[in-house]
């Protein structure tokens, strides 16, 4: 006995030990795993190292009068610093600004809409085991009740038919948490969620400034084209264009000549220019692109902010229409108790309506947070780079 005893506190004490290091999925623990995608790896094979020697020729021709003299040229065409600072540039603004942005768009969003249905359905669970521990007491009252003369038996059919439908809600409710997570949930798994005092500040703030997070492809598209306008620049300043040694010689190589000569060129390309005025018209149109959607996502934004106050102060309406109601229950039971006499049922009552209006408050409650989730996709916070949670309660 007393080995069996030891064995049983042994593997209590196991069986605790894992349970304790299996950390509660919560708001935070729910999104460890976003990360902005590195795509360096995509571009690890990709070498360039520009030279200040753009090209190098070699050439051999001989005289037509005299097959016996020829000439050898060899050529050397220049860039400058400038024009190598700029490419680099350009590259390197090229791999910097590619990011596989629809999938993890889409990957962010799903976890943002799929914490929210858990979190409401989580508390709505919650409210309804409530509701069936008060209906099951009810209904325990009723069938004692049953043993009148006079009992009418609408009431307890009444009453099995609310246990039963509700039951059947939290059999739903149950199904459909399971459909969006593995891990186990409770309320608790919740308590770092953003509160709506945290989604009212922040949506205030956000009309007061009236300013969104600059799209960062528009921003990528941009600078991509002030590093092709700078490169043409760059090349433009181009003065020495080649440095070049030809040799002539004959049958007899003693008698060769040698020359030297550099190429100098004036910046006069109207096919350079023309890229450039090219690439101004392309930044303009851009600009002028990124405002009008800037502009029309203001708009929408606003419309979304309001909406979301507009929502709290239903809010807070209903919990003051909360509170009267609950009292005036309480109110009605002590008043029942001072004329019949002690009655379970009409305490009981009084608390199932008291779960129907936190039911109700939850509904209001779960139509902020999604119109939230809409606030944060389209002013570009949902999808800010590195990542935030904007979920994760301050």
């Amino acid at each position: 006995m007393h080995s069996i005893g030891v064995y049983l506190s042994l593997l209590f004490l196991f069986t605790a030990s894992i349970l304790s290091s299996q950390e509660q999925t919560n708001t935070q623990s729910y999104f460890s795993d976003i990360q902005q995608e590195s795509v360096s790896s995509i571009f690890e094979s990709i070498n360039f190292k520009p030279n200040l020697v753009e090209n190098y020729e070699f050439r051999t021709e001989s005289k037509d009068s005299s097959l016996s003299i020829r000439d050898y040229t060899f050529r050397m065409s220049f860039t400058n610093r400038s024009s190598i600072r700029a490419q680099n540039q350009y590259l390197n603004l090229l791999k910097s600004t590619y990011i596989p942005k629809n999938l993890q768009e889409e990957t962010i969003q799903l976890r943002y809409e799929s914490w929210i249905k858990l979190a409401n359905l989580v508390k709505l669970k919650d409210a309804k085991l409530d509701q069936m521990a008060i209906l099951k007491d009810m209904e325990t009252v009723v069938r004692k009740q049953s043993q009148s003369a006079n009992f009418d038996y609408r009431d307890l059919m009444e009453i099995e038919n609310k246990h039963h439908r509700t039951q059947y809600n939290i059999d739903q409710i149950e199904n459909k948490i399971s459909e969006w997570s593995d891990d186990p949930l409770d309320l608790s798994s919740f308590k770092d969620l953003v509160t709506i005092e945290d989604i009212n500040y922040f949506t205030s703030t956000l009309i007061l400034d009236q300013t969104l997070k600059i799209d960062p492809e528009y921003q990528s598209k941009s600078d991509l084209i002030d590093s092709e306008i700078a490169i043409e620049k760059a090349e433009s300043r181009q003065v020495l264009d080649f440095a070049q040694l030809k040799v002539r010689s004959d049958d007899d190589l003693f008698d060769s000549k040698v020359y030297f000569g550099l190429g100098l060129q004036i910046p006069s390309s109207n096919g350079r220019r023309l890229k450039m005025a090219e690439l101004e018209i392309k930044k303009a149109i851009l600009e002028q692109e990124f405002q009008a959607d800037a502009d029309e996502q203001q708009f929408r934004t606003n419309q979304l902010s309001e909406k979301i106050l507009a929502e709290i102060k239903e809010l807070e309406t209903f919990e003051t229409y909360y509170q009267k109601e609950t009292d005036r229950y309480k109110v009605y039971a002590k008043k029942s108790m001072l004329v019949e006499g002690f009655n379970p049922l009409t305490a009981l009552k009084a608390k199932e309506l008291e779960i129907q209006l936190t039911i109700e408050k939850l509904e209001i409650e779960n139509n902020i947070y999604e119109i939230y989730l809409e606030l944060l996709e389209e002013s570009g916070y949902m999808y800010l780079i590195p990542f935030q949670n904007y979920l994760l309660r301050d």
